[in-house]
Formats: C-alpha cells, structure tokens, sequence
C-alpha cells in the first residue's frame, strides 16, 4: 500500500502526463504563429488535462476500478485524527494596590 503522498503524487503525474500527451497529439498539425504557439499549447493541455482528470474522477465514482487511469485506484486519505486542545485561561496578574 502507497502512503497518502506517493498516491496522490501519482494521481497528479498520470493526469499531466496524458494532458501533455493529448495536448502534443492534438497541436502536432496545428499551424499558429510562433508568437502564440506556446500559450495555445499550453492552453490546449491543460484543457485535455483537466478534461481527462475530471472524467475520469466521475467515472470512477461509479466504477471504482478505473481509478487505475489515474495511476492508482487507491485515493489519498486526508483525514488527520487530531485530539482537540484544553486551552486554560490564565489569571491575570492583579492590580498594584493604590497609593496615596
């Protein structure tokens, strides 16, 4: 079993790794000037990229099985067990006796 890190590191990986892909398939014939090629690559990736991620996450809602297109079909857990603190009040120092 992968701890909580190394899953969701992968969980990322894979989804960019495929957006990357898909992005380069899709711009390889794409004839934009050199000046606004970069941003429209970039644009189409992280589109594919996100596209890819997002369905496959309601796919895998109902099939949890394709979790592995993902890389992994196990998610991360964040929950953190965590006990809550007493937090004491402290007295305050008292006041000085007034002299006259």
């Amino acid at each position: 079993m992968l701890n909580n890190y190394v899953t969701s590191a992968i969980r990322t990986g894979v989804p960019g790794l495929v957006g990357w892909l898909l992005g380069w398939l899709v711009t390889w014939g794409l004839n934009v000037p050199t000046s606004v090629r970069a941003w429209a690559v970039g644009l189409i990736t992280f589109a594919l990229l996100l596209a890819y991620y997002l369905a496959v996450r309601a796919l895998e809602q109902r099939w949890p099985q394709l979790g592995w297109l993902l890389g992994t079909p196990t998610k991360p857990r964040y929950d953190v067990d965590v006990t809550p603190v007493k937090v004491v009040d402290t007295p305050k120092p008292a006041a000085p006796p007034a002299t006259s």
